[in-house]
């Protein structure tokens, strides 16, 4: 069946009018009429009931109409999709993220992404740390913006660095140390710490512990809730201090103060990782579209 006909026939269908259906294609009325009767010859049965002065849909016309543009319209988003095909891609690209730390980047990162690759759908969800680590590991995500941190306890991830986050002091906004611009680690000894569960974050607990030790102190926490809201909270209330990456601070929290480390060494990276046997044709596309796939 010749499905070019269709939209003829629907024009006259919708219009029950061969001359409306002539005026809307921009085409001879003549011309409508003859594509319309070698449908109906295609189709083995009348299809419009015509005479002088009127046109109606018989029952096989009417259900046909129906069918019709329901084809029309598949074939157009068809259609569209092997337009944008041309140099691009189709399929789903599943992305992890921390919720914070990406807040900066991800939206124009997005953007240019969805310019380059109209025909690729993101599918974005949030995880914890682990989590999120662990799916990437198993492959049940294609794509996770997580932290550097640890990343070596997962050996079939690759990664490429975003951004450097400095890791920051957090105290109530009442602390003897809340005035200071930089503080020193060993300064801290004599505090109590409010961290992460060490159980979602095992690298940063353990990172966190040898970076005491360096300092020469054994770390007092009080504390390890899983969530990083119910840390900001307590810290707030004067139950602690805490050690977190400097993208916490987004949005800001008037009951809290965000003091650096006076060593700038002291910093994490924000990366993009990925399977590197995961075979998504997007997973590279994305990774260029971020600027650092060179």
């Amino acid at each position: 069946m010749d499905l070019s006909k269709l939209p003829y026939f629907i024009a006259v269908a919708e219009r029950l009018s061969f001359t409306a259906a002539a005026e809307a294609l921009c085409i001879s009325q003549s011309t409508v009429s003859r594509h319309v009767q070698d449908f109906e010859q295609e189709v083995g049965r009348p299809l419009l009931l015509r005479n002088h002065r009127s046109v109606r849909l018989t029952p096989a016309g009417a259900l046909l109409l129906e069918e019709a543009r329901e084809s029309l319209a598949r074939m157009e988003a068809a259609l569209q999709k092997a337009r944008g095909l041309e140099g691009g891609l189709l399929g789903r690209l599943r992305i992890g993220v921390l919720g914070t730390p990406e807040q900066k980047l991800f939206p124009g990162l997005l953007k240019r992404f969805r310019r380059q690759q109209p025909g690729v759908e993101l599918e974005i969800q949030r995880f914890s740390w682990r989590r999120l680590n662990e799916q990437l590991q198993r492959g049940r995500l294609d794509l996770g913006f997580t932290l550097s941190m640890g990343l070596e306890d997962y050996p079939d991830l690759d990664r490429i660095s975003l951004c450097s986050d400095r890791l920051m002091v957090v105290l109530p906004s009442d602390h003897p140390f809340a005035g200071r611009e930089h503080l020193a680690f060993q300064e801290l000894a004599g505090e109590a710490f409010i961290l992460p569960s060490r159980i979602e974050a095992p690298a940063g607990s353990a990172w966190f512990a040898g970076l005491c030790a360096e300092a020469g102190f054994t770390p007092r926490i009080v504390a390890e809730p899983e969530l990083m809201e119910t840390v900001l909270m307590m810290v707030e209330s004067g139950l602690g201090i805490s050690v977190l990456a400097g993208h916490v601070a987004q949005p800001p929290h008037p009951g809290l103060r965000f003091v650096p480390f006076a060593d700038e060494s002291s910093r994490t990276d924000l990366v993009l990782a990925w399977r590197r046997d995961n075979p998504n044709p997007a997973i590279p596309a994305f990774v260029e579209a971020s600027g650092r796939g060179d």
